[in-house]
């Protein structure tokens, strides 16, 4: 018989995976919201965690108890949610970051051709309904625009700019009839 891992909170209840023991943590007694008038808050528009970060409103501090070592009590957590493999941005140079996006790219690429990772819209078709509403909006932007996909106002400034310096640039021209 298979060992499962069970993930167990601090308040008794186990979940057979980690998504499960997450979300429950929102819930559970062991996790309070902190109100946002509470010790938190140092001034208007200014809330601080003991973990030194600070926050122009409640909603970011709370979600920040998520993620936070000082509030994660009832998940068990030690450290914060870098895990093996996920990137602490605040420390890389740009391009360090540039690197590991470009890494990142061929590697989803990689995955994509070998059928490891499926497009999620892949196989999937817009019914006739959703056709004729993705139609009828359309035509309805281009109508509105002046059947512009593009901007009017640089057209005529290509335009003036054509006139005044003998060029001939190009740009899109209008759709009159849809």
């Amino acid at each position: 018989m298979e060992d499962v891992q069970k993930y167990i909170c601090n308040c008794g209840k186990e979940f057979d995976n980690k998504r499960s023991l997450i979300a429950h943590g929102t819930h559970c007694n062991l996790y309070i919201k902190k109100n946002k008038n509470s010790k938190y808050k140092i001034k208007d528009n200014l809330y601080k965690c003991e973990c030194g970060k600070e926050f122009n409103n409640y909603q970011s501090l709370n979600g920040h108890f998520g993620h936070c070592t000082e509030h994660c009590n009832c998940l068990n957590k030690k450290t914060s949610h870098h895990h093996k493999g996920s990137m602490q941005w605040e420390k890389l140079s740009a391009e360090q970051i540039k690197e590991n996006r470009i890494k990142a790219a061929k590697t989803k690429s990689k995955k994509f051709e070998t059928g490891e990772l499926i497009p999620s819209f892949k196989n999937k078709h817009h019914n006739p309904e959703s056709l004729r509403k993705i139609r009828e909006s359309t035509v309805e932007y281009l109508k509105d625009k002046g059947g512009a996909r593009y901007s009017l106002i640089a057209c005529e400034y290509l335009d003036k700019l054509n006139e005044r310096n003998g060029w001939n640039l190009q740009h899109a021209k209008t759709v009159e009839n849809l």
